[in-house]
């Protein structure tokens, strides 16, 4: 998700927790979606993921907790060696993001709209996507299922699960991961 691009592509540098209204999310230069209230999700859940993603020709790895409900998205994120790279609450219209390895660059309603494309109803994340003028498709799989988010005829992102593995390309931006899913213990 853009849990971990945004972060990872910045520069190392400290940055202050700070509190904030969530702005747009732009998925093309002009069209935006707004972030979708935690009510949407529908059910609780808690998971712990292994990222693998890329920005260009940049790599990365990094894991993450998450703990959603109908009231918060939490997500604790740390590197191979056990450092936090970043926390995150988002609680509707207020977001709280502290990362003492990202620049003041890092907008955290960018990694929260990642995370609702791939963890969110599909009704709630066709609404959302509608709403900013581009088109959504979810396909059914075995074992899961594809999204993808296009404008007219232009593939910008292409989500697929397949059982406890998502895979998420954002072909305009350049970046994508994949993330194994497994129980918290």
């Amino acid at each position: 998700m853009v849990i971990t691009v945004s972060i990872m592509t910045a520069a190392c540098a400290g940055s202050p927790p700070g509190t904030h209204i969530p702005a747009p999310v732009y998925l093309t230069d002009e069209k935006h979606i707004t972030l979708l209230p935690t009510q949407a999700v529908e059910n609780e859940f808690e998971i712990y993921q292994i990222i693998d993603g890329y920005y260009k020709s940049r790599t990365y790895s990094i894991e993450a907790l998450v703990q959603t409900n109908l009231e918060e998205i939490n997500i604790i994120s740390f590197n191979n060696l056990g450092t936090q790279v970043y926390d995150l609450a988002y609680k509707n219209s207020d977001m709280v993001f502290h990362s003492p390895q990202a620049t003041a660059d890092i907008k955290p309603e960018y990694i929260v709209a990642d995370f609702q494309l791939c963890y969110f109803p599909r009704s709630a994340v066709e609404s959302m996507i509608r709403e900013a003028g581009l088109i959504f498709e979810e396909i059914p799989q075995p074992d899961g299922w594809v999204r993808r988010i296009l404008d007219g005829a232009q593939l910008i992102i292409h989500i697929q699960r397949k059982g406890n593995d998502l895979n998420y390309k954002n072909h305009l931006r350049e970046y994508g991961y994949t993330i194994r899913e497994e129980s918290i213990p």
